[in-house]
């Protein structure tokens, strides 16, 4: 919240679509830099940098929305109707994935942060076009 202001400056200047595309390469490292240390002053720089990121990505997405849909509410309800349970379905496979890998792995949390590094990057690459 406290740097919202100044990305939504930054969308009003050079519009969304680049700061949705730099944030989708920025947004997709973020479980990557938990599997760098297991020190809690690492974990805390990587949760701020998360959090700027993510301000910025979902301000971009929502701007874009908008602007695609102009007068269009009911395509915008669509688009969160289905962004919410894909969130749910991605938090409950995360799930999985920790329990499924910690027998086999020792730590199914850094294989989870490594999957989801690796699926974050497919739109992110989508994102360069």
């Amino acid at each position: 919240m406290l740097t919202l202001r100044s990305w939504g400056r930054l969308a009003d200047r050079v519009g969304p679509g680049p700061i949705l595309r730099t944030a989708g390469w920025l947004v997709a490292i973020v479980p990557a830099l938990w599997l760098l240390s297991p020190d809690p002053w690492w974990i805390l720089a990587a949760q701020v940098y998360s959090g700027l990121v993510w301000g910025a990505f979902e301000l971009a997405q929502a701007s874009s929305i908008l602007q695609a849909t102009r007068g269009r509410e009911r395509e915008v309800a669509l688009f969160y109707a289905v962004d919410g349970p894909v969130l749910i379905a991605g938090s409950l496979l995360g799930g999985l994935v920790v329990n499924l890998a910690a027998p086999r792995f020792g730590s199914g949390y850094l294989a989870a942060m490594g999957l989801s590094t690796l699926l974050r990057l497919i739109p992110a690459i989508a994102l360069l076009w």
